[in-house]
């Protein structure tokens, strides 16, 4: 039996598999708290790997609501999808502006490069996972993107990734025509900070 429409309802993180108690942590609980949630309540959860469960709330703990599962719903993998790579911009806020909407569009693969014009050179990844969960939870995306917990060399990168569609964005030089059949296949996009990348 299919769930209810998904994009009608709040959304919850928990990271389960085939367990069958969900025991939030205290970020989630909180927000349950906040939407008065009580015991006897459907809730429904994702795991960020496609998996979207109906759950009902079985107890109410001072940091920590326990729920049971009822169903789960598998949703498949896009079978194409954006690895985009970007420089950290120099205003922190900007970075995780763009990270929440790429994240909205369905972006599969996140990555930071450091290049000759990157002004940051640290970003706390633990709070940018937190924007993709949110982001996620709230655009309905089943399916979070794979967020590199580092910031590589622009070199490094290329050599890393060597094979595939790949596409930079550039403000000098000629302009190519972008391939229309784009959205049909897997491709890396770079983008570089506020300067752009060196020639």
């Amino acid at each position: 039996m299919a769930i209810a429409n998904p994009f009608f309802m709040h959304l919850f993180f928990y990271p389960f598999h085939d367990i069958s108690l969900l025991q939030f942590g205290e970020e989630e609980s909180q927000h349950l708290k906040v939407l008065r949630a009580k015991e006897g309540d459907e809730i429904f959860v994702i795991n960020g790997e496609g998996s979207f469960a109906k759950a009902v709330i079985q107890s109410i703990q001072k940091r920590t609501f326990i729920a049971q599962v009822i169903s789960i719903e598998q949703h498949p993998k896009r079978q194409t999808g954006f690895h985009l790579v970007v420089a950290p911009l120099k205003q922190n806020d900007r970075t995780e502006w763009m990270l929440e909407k790429v994240c909205e569009m369905g972006v599969e693969e996140i990555s930071f490069i450091s290049t000759k014009r990157t002004e940051r050179d640290k970003l706390n990844f633990e709070r940018l996972q937190k924007i993709v969960q949110s982001a996620c939870k709230q655009s309905k995306n089943f399916w979070f993107p794979k967020l590199e917990p580092t910031i590589i060399p622009f070199d490094t990168f290329v050599k890393q990734h060597h094979s595939g569609k790949k596409l930079i964005a550039y403000c000098g030089g000629n302009f190519s025509t972008i391939d229309q059949e784009l959205n049909k296949v897997a491709a890396l996009i770079m983008i570089g900070p506020e300067w752009d990348f060196t020639e």
